[in-house]
């Protein structure tokens, strides 16, 4: 019959012919024949069916096979156990896919498929072997899904799990839609058939997952386009989470596992996210960060959130994969608390995938805005003080409310790794320079209020020349020489940010605790104090007859209070040509004149008072009813002076807060019964304090200058009556600084409250300012030459005239200055929140300088918040406030227009600039020799432990006794490609 079969399938008939002449001999198949015969036919049938190509051979081939096989189901398995399955693997197949397809076909039939399951259960591993494609495993997989009792038993079920683990971890991602299908069912059926397998034989799933990280965690270094597939995220989805859990412990806690083998498994299971549809991989990834923070490998975590978070967060977008993306998204994005870095990766791109969700409208994208949301205003309460980077992302989910407070900070203490400051700066060592060109400073540890001080006075350019050019004739532990120091850095180093170490060691106050946060207006005046103390001790050592002896070389100088240097730098250098003040006093020093009139017998006394800075309250509102008897009786109201300037806490005692509050505020709570802890807190939780007030500088000024009345307990004692009497006192500049600082006395202490409180009222700031400064000359009546001839008496009450009772002693002229920077606060207090500044970096350099369309100086903004630098605008520092009612201008910086070049000293000291100018060389040099040493530290690092992998062998899969391999990441995280298979 098989002879006559074949004759019909090689004759020239048309193959309608054939078809006709085969269907009438199938009529025989019932037939009793030899069994000679049958097996014949079903030979040449299923040659038919599993190598050749044509469809009609495997067509006719099929029809024939299932006619006889039907009727002869003993002769079938037979044939089956005795000829096919002992002879078809031991050469090579042209299609094993067709072949396994036929065996299970013949399973089908059969009556008793014992002795079959057994031989295949040993052909399955050779197959698994020698047939890598993901088809053939595919279809292996689903007979043995289909007929349990073929799967392998022992160590042949490691063996076969082994074969399929290497084989999924080549495959590479289709191409067409159709195959992409095809290979995630394929991917399915292969991931179903490891877990029956598991289920069978628990004691083949530790080997397996040893074999699993072994892969995942091997350093490529040859090609690293051959990285792990993502498919191997569907071999664990079935694994219970308490073993999932167990085993990481167990890598992470070895000590022969590499960190380098750390973070690239790590980068690889984040990368078990890109395949569609599969279970638990993000608690596999969640299991293995949180591990890794268990054992303080806090390096592996920063390197491996840097590299992968944008790859996760654009995966929100893909339905697929979105509740794992999210779920390992959110705990990477608020575990990483040490820095924003990883947060502000993603900002740029929160308002593209906020509108693909709001687009798609599905419930999982719906479910999906939401959280992100909640997340988004959760990361931006812990990095607040970043207006440019947040207002696309406010805008983005402003349809959606932000969480309460206290739900905010619940969410950062469930998952936060360390409160360690050393983790500061450890992913951006090698950061690329802001698109900018300016600098940016390190935080040292909540050093903001430090770092802003430094970039608002280095944007001042005369000073910031002045100091560069200024004698090096001071010891290294001078604040001059540490700020000529970071002044040259920020001008020429090659670093994205510049690290003031030792600036900080030298400059910060000593009653600064480290690490904390500190009042910017505070350390600037201390600055500026340190520095001007410097220079005047200088140069008078300089003019005295030491100083003269010392340049002839008679006598070396002696040390006094650490200024001078060390004989061994040298003698003092003479100054080329004294200035009549320092340089502080010569840019931030000013004159104000205090007259006050006794309201009796007219007699008006004068007192003159230098100052670097007008610190500025805010006028008193209708504060009159909430702060009587705050301090004990029926204390009147008075300008609450500022807690920046005071240096221990007992000075705060008698500070009222000037907040006009709502019926909602703190104080009504208190008067409620709640205890001013209980008060506080629920208004930070609830947000029901009153919206922060408007007003503008040129209010505040005329507030500062407004004459007050002296009267009551706080009478004025008259020279002339000698009794004490009422009186107007008034103050006046009379010498206006080249750079006017004011500072905004944001900050009180509530004596109710007992805490230090905010005012959060919005200042709009001019671009342009005009001070009036009275003619000293037409001052009337006897005047005191300084504020040292007689000490300032006490007041402890003042009141504050109306503008129309004020009484002029003299013309005014108008002085016009143009802000040229501002140090903002992001924050509820002094003790915390941050600080950053705004610059003007036009006045930094006037070769950078452009002109608009009528000739004017186009300005030029930016934005520097610690390390990181960026464009920005006047509009934008104007309008922080009305977007972040947090961020508030604190300290402002104005220039003198009328003498914008006429301040710099110009010392002519080229030693000194060559010296700042060697010292950024030589620190450019080594930076790029870091470079280049990290480069190929990281290089070398892969070779190593891709050479101590002995694992990556072939292995006899009998002999299974070494240890368990590792996982981490490769190559340093983002340098381990993978293939983003999303569907």
């Amino acid at each position: 019959m098989d002879k006559i079969l074949e004759g019909i399938v090689t004759s020239e008939h048309p193959e309608g012919v054939k078809r006709a002449l085969i269907s009438k001999i199938l009529n025989s198949a019932s037939q009793q024949t030899q069994k000679g015969q049958i097996e014949g036919v079903l030979q040449l049938s299923s040659r038919w069916i599993c190598n050749e190509d044509s469809i009609f051979l495997q067509e006719v081939g099929q029809q024939v096979f299932e006619a006889w096989a039907v009727h002869h189901r003993d002769v079938l398995e037979d044939f089956l156990c005795q000829n096919f399955l002992v002879s078809v693997f031991v050469t090579e197949v042209n299609n094993p896919a067709r072949v396994l397809r036929f065996v299970k076909e013949c399973l089908r039939i059969i009556s008793d498929t014992s002795q079959a399951c057994s031989l295949l259960q040993k052909q399955s591993i050779s197959l698994s072997r020698d047939y890598p494609d993901i088809a053939v495993l595919a279809e292996l997989s689903s007979l043995l899904l289909d007929f349990p009792s073929c799967m392998p038993e022992g160590n042949y079920s490691f063996a076969l799990i082994q074969y399929i683990i290497r084989h999924l971890s080549k495959l590479r991602t289709p191409v067409t839609e159709n195959e992409q299908r095809k290979c995630l069912l394929d991917v399915t059926l292969i991931s179903k058939a490891v877990n029956s397998i598991w289920h069978r034989n628990v004691q083949a799933i530790p080997p397996s997952l040893t074999c699993l990280f072994e892969v995942i965690s091997q350093v490529s270094v040859e090609d690293a386009a051959l990285a792990p597939s993502p498919a191997l995220g569907s071999l664990v989805q079935f694994i219970p989470e308490n073993v999932i859990e167990l085993v990481i412990k167990k890598v992470t806690s070895n000590p022969a596992v590499s960190d380098e083998q750390l973070k690239t498994a790590l980068t690889r299971i984040v990368d078990w996210l890109s395949w569609p549809g599969v279970r638990n991989v993000d608690q596999w990834a969640i299991s293995f960060l949180k591990s890794l923070a268990s054992v303080q490998k806090f390096s592996i975590l920063i390197h491996v959130t840097i590299a992968t978070v944008e790859l996760v967060f654009l995966k929100l977008s893909f339905p697929l994969v979105r509740r794992s993306a999210m779920a390992v998204f959110e705990h990477m994005m608020l575990s990483f608390q040490h820095s924003p870095e990883a947060f502000h990766k993603i900002t740029g791109q929160v308002p593209d995938i906020v509108s693909k969700l709001q687009s798609e409208n599905s419930a999982s994208s719906q479910e999906c805005c939401k959280r992100l949301s909640e997340l988004l205003y959760t990361l931006m309460y812990q990095f607040p003080g970043y207006p440019e980077l947040y207002v696309p992302v406010i805008e983005a989910i402003k349809m959606y409310p932000r969480p309460p407070e206290d739900t905010m900070k619940a969410s950062l203490l469930l998952v936060k790794w360390t409160a360690t400051k050393s983790l500061f700066g450890l992913s951006s060592k090698f950061a690329p320079r802001s698109e900018t060109g300016k600098a940016g400073l390190v935080n040292l540890g909540n050093t903001c209020y430090m770092n802003s001080i430094i970039q608002a006075l280095f944007v001042i350019k005369g000073f910031r020349e002045d100091v560069l050019n200024f004698p090096l004739a001071v010891s290294k532990q001078s604040v001059m020489v540490q700020l000529q120091t970071t002044f040259a850095f920020l001008a020429h180093t090659q670093r994205a940010a510049y690290s003031p170490e030792k600036f900080l060691e030298v400059s910060r106050p000593p009653w600064f605790n480290a690490g904390a946060q500190q009042d910017c207006s505070e350390f600037l005046k201390y600055l500026l104090d340190r520095i001007d103390e410097e220079e005047s001790t200088l140069l008078k050592l300089q003019a005295s007859p030491i100083a003269d002896r010392s340049s002839h070389g008679n006598t070396s100088p002696s040390k006094k209070d650490g200024i001078l240097r060390d004989s061994s730098d040298g003698p003092l250098p003479t100054t080329p040509a004294k200035p009549s003040n320092t340089l502080v006093q010569n840019y931030f020093g000013g004159k104000s004149m205090t007259s006050t009139r006794c309201l009796k017998c007219d007699y008006v006394s004068h007192r003159e008072e230098a100052f670097v800075d007008i610190p500025l309250a805010f006028p008193e509102t209708d504060a009159t009813s909430r702060t009587k008897g705050l301090g004990g009786g029926d204390a009147k109201k008075r300008p609450c002076p500022d807690v920046a300037v005071c240096e221990s806490e007992d000075l705060h005692e008698a500070k009222i807060v000037e907040m006009d509050q709502g019926p909602s505020s703190v104080h009504t709570l208190v008067d409620e019964g709640f205890t001013p802890d209980e008060a506080y807190a629920y208004q930070q939780a609830s947000g029901s304090s009153q919206t922060p007030k408007e007003k503008d500088l040129e209010t505040l000024l005329k507030h500062y200058f407004s004459p007050e009345l002296l009267s009551g307990d706080n009478q004025y004692h008259c020279d002339s009556c000698h009794h004490l009497q009422d009186a107007q006192k008034t103050s006046h500049i009379i010498k206006a600084p080249e750079i006017l600082v004011l500072t905004l006395m944001r900050f009180s202490y509530d004596a109710l409250l007992q805490r230090r409180c905010k005012i959060q009222d919005h200042v709009k700031l001019p671009k342009n300012l005009n001070l009036l400064r009275k003619n000293q000359n037409l001052m009337v009546g006897p005047r005191l030459d300084s504020e040292e001839d007689e000490e300032e008496r006490t007041l402890p009450e003042t009141k504050k005239l109306k503008a129309d009772e004020m009484v002029e002693d003299g013309d005014e002229e108008s002085v016009d200055y143009t802000l040229i920077g501002a140090v903002v606060h992001s924050g509820l207090s002094s003790e915390s929140g941050h600080y950053y500044c705004y610059g003007r970096t036009d006045y930094i350099d006037d070769s950078l300088t452009s002109l608009d369309a009528h000739g004017n100086r186009e300005e030029q903004w930016c934005l520097f918040n610690d390390d990181r630098v960026s464009h920005s605008s006047f509009e934008s520092l104007s309008n922080i406030s009305s977007r972040f009612c947090n961020d508030t201008a604190y300290v402002l910086f104005y220039q003198k227009l009328s003498s914008r070049q006429s301040t710099s000293q110009h010392f002519t000291n080229t030693a000194v600039r060559a010296t700042f100018q060697d010292m950024v060389a030589r620190d450019n040099s080594a930076y790029l020799q870091e470079q280049e040493l990290e480069a190929r530290r990281e290089k070398s690092s892969r070779r190593t432990v891709l050479a101590d992998q002995q694992w990556y062998k072939a292995k006899d899969p009998d002999d299974r006794n070494e240890p368990p391999g590792g996982c981490g990441l490769g190559g340093g995280g983002g340098g381990v490609p993978s293939g983003h298979l999303v569907f």
